[in-house]
Parts: structure tokens; C-alpha cells; sequence
């Protein structure tokens, strides 16, 4: 069976890094190359309830991520019309 053990902060909740790339037009990882410049770590909040991933403007901002069209998102708070982006996320290990 598989676990994952991550950073717990009582003020936000369960915390990991995660590792945020651009993608190719056919939606695959750009290709690393040199020493990794297209690799962005960041630490994210790990939300089972969510069926899509939310980014902060500094995410888009420091990995130059472009939107690919709109998408309405609903939260706690209503219904949002946002930007979309496409972009390959994983977890780091510690």
C-alpha cells in the first residue's frame, strides 16, 4: 500500500513541493535540458476535494506560463471566470 508523508501547517494544511513545468503543444513536458531552468519548485497546499488545480499569479509570473482560453471555476465563495493554463506538475521527494 502506498503512504505519503508531507509538511502539515496548521494554518493552511498539508503542504508539499511540487514541481511546475511548461508543456509542449501535444501537452507533454518541455524537454530538460542543462541545468533545469525549466523546472519551477513551489510549495502546494494538497486539496483532495479539488477537482482542478489552482496557481497563484507569482506561479504564472515565474514559470511565464501563457493562457490557453477561460474557464468558469466554482469555489466557496461563487462562480469566477479565469484563465486556464496547461502546464505538467509533479511532487518532489524529500
Amino acid at each position: 500500500m502506498s503512504s505519503l508523508a508531507i509538511k502539515f501547517d496548521p494554518t493552511v494544511g498539508p503542504v508539499l513541493p511540487v514541481t511546475i513545468m511548461t508543456v509542449n503543444a501535444d501537452g507533454s513536458p518541455t524537454q530538460i535540458v542543462g541545468d533545469q531552468n525549466d523546472m519551477h519548485v513551489f510549495n502546494g497546499l494538497l486539496d483532495t476535494g479539488a477537482s482542478r488545480t489552482c496557481i497563484s499569479a507569482r506561479v504564472v509570473s515565474n514559470v511565464a506560463l501563457v493562457p490557453t482560453g477561460k474557464i468558469q471555476i466554482l469555489g466557496v465563495t461563487g462562480t469566477k471566470l479565469v484563465n486556464e493554463y496547461r502546464f505538467y506538475c509533479c511532487g518532489q521527494q524529500s
